[in-house]
């Protein structure tokens, strides 16, 4: 296969003003579901924490939300309105979140992504019966809710798709090395199981806390398993001492890790410690072009100007598109029943800069994941170069699907 590359589109930092149309605090109640009203979309973000920050995502859902009103038209002549609330990460403030969103009185949540969403605020969104449209799940009960219908594989596809990769290209000891957090042990935990269900002879799970002054020690830890590879699970706060750790401590292994920190303020600050990292994306590259590029770069160019494209602007502008498709697939009055229903006849979807969504594809432990694939591209000289599939082994090669010359990567296999 011909490699593709795309030019770094990463994102600005998080700080600035963001648009005023979407709430960023919850409350003052929403217009009525049915008739002229606004049609109210909630969103759960973690927003305010050092691991992991969406403000990207918030941003792109708001540009989404002008471009469907100011283009479009609206929904059948109303406008969209996003409700925005940032748990900070935090179980208690997840929990008020959830009850002043619903007090808001959504026809639908769109692009949750929260550290809390699982265990802390799904059971009041499954109580209510609001469908999540597009989300960035990270739990097991957000892989298995019927109410939530994600357009990628967020957590469960992420990591589990840099497993795949490695183990296509041979590797048989990996070094795992996540923050200590619930969600996070789990993903690591699912991790070692998949290595082992995919034939890898080792792996050893590395644990760090919540503002770890120095990696030194982690990184010294690492090198001393002398792994093949490293899958990381590191925010962009952490990434950039994470990875000069990695460097310093000797690790010359394949390092990979997720889009979350292939972030411009990483990229450029690293000191040449994140060339050669290994990312995945839920998103095709740009440089594939055609329609939905075109439409991508227009939105975000015209209505949220101050960010990056990055792997988090496109799964949360493919999670809006997937929302709009619901929305403008409804006969009738729009309201939470007509919406939930709407997307439970619309489980298969071509997607949007992403792997389509199939019924199918989903695996029997994850069945709201209908598209589990991700791409995996190498960082070097400033581009993202994706990785060559040319000789994966037959034992693996259920796991990789190539469209359009792209390699696609599953964690798991479908259920039927």
């Amino acid at each position: 296969m011909k490699h593709k590359t795309f030019k770094t589109r990463v994102a600005l930092a998080a700080a600035g003003l963001l648009t005023m149309s979407a709430l960023t605090a919850c409350g003052s109640g929403a217009a009525s579901a049915s008739g002229s009203g606004p049609i109210v979309l909630g969103s759960l973000l973690t927003i305010d924490n050092p691991f992991w920050s969406n403000a990207d995502v918030k941003a792109t859902s708001e540009a989404w939300e002008k471009y469907i009103n100011k283009e479009l038209g609206g929904i059948n002549g109303r406008e969209v309105k996003i409700v925005t609330c940032d748990d900070k990460g935090d179980s208690a403030a997840g929990t008020t979140c959830a009850n002043n969103l619903l007090a808001e009185e959504p026809v639908a949540f769109v692009n949750n992504a929260s550290l809390v969403v699982g265990q802390v605020v799904l059971p009041q969104f499954t109580q209510a019966k609001v469908a999540t449209l597009g989300a960035w799940p990270i739990s097991q009960q957000e892989n298995e809710n019927p109410l939530l219908f994600p357009t990628t594989s967020g957590a469960s596809g992420t990591y589990p798709g840099l497993a795949v990769y490695l183990r296509s290209i041979g590797v048989k000891n990996v070094a795992l090395v996540f923050e200590d957090n619930g969600a996070a042990n789990a993903v690591a935990k699912s991790l070692a199981d998949l290595w082992k269900s995919l034939g890898g002879s080792k792996s050893s799970i590395f644990s760090y806390g919540l503002r770890t002054p120095d990696f030194t020690p982690l990184a010294s830890q690492v090198a001393a398993s002398k792994p093949d590879a490293v899958i990381a699970g590191i925010g962009a706060g952490d990434a950039v001492r994470v990875l000069k750790a990695f460097k310093d401590a000797g690790v010359d292994v394949p390092i990979t890790t997720t889009q979350t920190p292939a972030v411009k303020t990483v990229l450029e600050s690293s000191g040449g410690a994140a060339e050669g990292v290994y990312f995945s994306f839920v998103c095709s590259p740009t440089s594939v072009g055609g329609k939905d590029v075109e439409l991508y770069e227009h939105v975000m160019k015209t209505y949220a100007s101050d960010r990056e494209l990055t792997g988090q602007t496109c799964a949360a502008s493919s999670g809006m598109q997937y929302a709009l498709s619901v929305l403008q697939g409804v006969k009738g009055d729009i309201t939470k029943e007509s919406v939930l229903a709407q997307a439970q006849k619309s489980t298969d979807w071509p997607g949007f800069m992403t792997h389509p969504m199939e019924s199918d594809a989903a695996a029997k432990a994850t069945p709201a994941i209908r598209n589990p694939y991700v791409t995996v591209a190498q960082y070097k000289n400033g581009e993202f170069v994706p990785v060559n599939v040319d000789s994966v082994p037959a034992e693996i090669k259920p796991y990789v699907n190539v469209r359009d010359g792209i390699p696609w990567f599953r964690g798991t296999l479908p259920a039927s």
